[in-house]
């Protein structure tokens, strides 16, 4: 009874008030598109942070050194920085990951699309860090070192 009352009564003020109907599936329509979001997001994480094994980049010419504090990470644009980057620089503590042309704006953007994205899945991977509720710089080099 109480069911049919308020589809009733919710079906006609909807009818006599289209802008509110409209927002209303406005409303809706947002939070699904962020719950879907939310939902891919938490999948990826748990698939891909450093502390499952996540693989590193394939371009990624990683540093020998064990310690995070010793090491840096060069991010160059292109094949050919990459190359020039990989000749100069110390093996014990220099990694280099060369990525295609620029990146993905992530401010910008929806979690979707971010995780779509190769350049920025690259970078986590060889960050080691995870996003997100799974960030945490505890292990990040020493989780990926050979």
């Amino acid at each position: 009874m109480v069911e049919q009352l308020v589809y009733t009564k919710l079906t006609l003020f909807l009818e006599q008030n289209p802008a509110a109907a409209k927002a209303i599936v406005n409303k809706a329509v947002l939070a699904k598109k962020a719950r879907a979001a939310a939902r891919s997001a938490r999948e990826m994480a748990r698939r891909k942070t450093a502390l499952s094994g996540l693989s590193l980049p394939g371009k990624l010419s990683d540093c020998s050194g064990r310690r995070p504090e010793e090491c840096e990470l060069f991010i160059v644009e292109g094949d050919s920085a990459g190359g020039s980057a990989k000749l100069a620089r110390c093996r014990e503590n220099q990694a280099v990951l060369p990525l295609r042309g620029k990146i993905l704006n992530v401010e910008k953007t929806s979690l979707d699309k971010i995780w779509g994205n190769a350049e920025i899945k690259a970078m986590i991977s060889a960050f080691g860090t995870g996003i997100l509720e799974q960030f945490s710089l505890e292990g990040s080099a020493t989780t990926r070192s050979s």
